[in-house]
Order: structure tokens, then C-alpha cells, then sequence
């Protein structure tokens, strides 16, 4: 759910591929989708302003065409971390950014705002292999321009889960590591 308006972003099947979808039920009538990736889109989280929305979806920076992206992800089942921007409280979204390399996989996107700046942070690695990191990326400007990610937690443990918080003046972030398995 948007954190203060009734829309409800959500996924669907409905053409094949998994997308997301957003429904605004104080307009009533049929949800549209937000995204038409080739390869799906998944885990969408809402920024606690709703001005943006982060999601899963496996991408390939190098490819130039959807058919490209396609092939691609028959070879490697990896996944990126993306996010797009809404200047409107969530009713339209700027194109989506990608945030990582495609690589190990990610999962758990969360979001934050502190001021202008957008912070989102993300699990990424091998839980099997004691390889998992907190991840982030940073926005100064409202998602308009991303800094390269980077890894934020210590190596050699997992981290289970994590949480990102704001105020108008600062973020922080917390997570729980494991003991390495094995």
C-alpha cells in the first residue's frame, strides 16, 4: 500500500510475465501496469513519502533492446535492483534507474527519504556461502541521479535482514547478521 494515499501497488501475471501494477482506488476503474519488462518485475517497495517505488527485476545495463535483455536472461538468472521516481506522489513514474551491476543475486529493497536525499538498500550475494551484503545507493536530488552502490556491511557473515529509516535531517540504516553457515 502507499504509505498515505489508497493506491495499491501490486503484481500480476495477467500478460504472461510477472509486472507491477498500480491501482488507485479512490479513481476507481482497472490497475495499469508500471512496468513491461521482458523478464518481469517483483518486490515492490514504496518509499515511506510514496514519491518513489523500488522493485526486482533481472536487466542487463549492456543491452540496448528488450530482445537483448531477453536473451540474456535465458543465460544467467540474476537479479538488479531498480527504482523509479514520481514527482507527483506516486500517480506517474519517471523511467527506472538501475542501481547495481547485474551479478549476485539481490533481494529485500527498502526505502528512505531524509530531505531531498533517497537512500535504497538491498540484501545481495550468496546466503549459502556466507557472501550476502547490505548494499546501498544514494539519490541527493529526489531519485534523479543515483551514486554508485556499495556494499555496507561487514563480509564473511550473513545478513538476514535489514531496516533503513529517515527523518528530514539524516538516514541510518541497521541489519542482522548470522553466523557463517558451514
Amino acid at each position: 500500500w502507499h504509505p498515505t494515499k489508497p493506491i495499491l501497488a501490486f503484481i500480476s501475471d495477467r500478460d504472461d510475465t510477472p509486472q507491477i501494477f498500480i491501482l488507485d482506488l479512490a479513481k476507481g476503474g482497472e490497475a495499469r501496469a508500471i512496468t513491461t519488462l521482458s523478464t518481469g518485475a517483483r518486490a515492490p517497495r514504496w518509499s515511506p513519502d510514496g514519491a518513489h517505488l523500488a522493485f526486482l527485476s533481472t536487466v542487463y545495463p549492456a543491452c540496448k533492446s528488450d530482445a537483448c535483455n531477453r536473451a540474456k536472461a535465458k543465460q544467467a538468472k540474476k537479479a538488479t535492483v531498480r527504482a523509479r521516481a514520481s514527482s507527483d506522489g506516486g500517480v506517474v513514474f519517471d523511467a527506472a534507474v538501475t542501481l547495481n551491476v547485474v551479478g549476485d543475486p539481490v533481494s529485500r529493497p527498502r526505502l528512505a527519504r531524509a530531505g531531498a536525499r533517497v537512500y535504497c538498500a538491498w540484501l545481495q550475494g550468496f546466503a549459502g556461502l556466507n557472501e550476502q551484503l547490505v548494499h546501498l545507493a544514494v539519490s541527493p536530488n529526489n531519485g534523479g541521479v543515483w551514486q554508485p552502490a556499495a556494499a555496507i556491511s561487514d563480509q564473511g557473515v550473513n545478513h538476514e535482514g535489514h531496516v533503513i529509516g529517515a527523518d528530514d535531517n539524516a538516514a541510518w540504516i541497521a541489519f542482522e547478521s548470522a553466523p557463517a553457515s558451514g
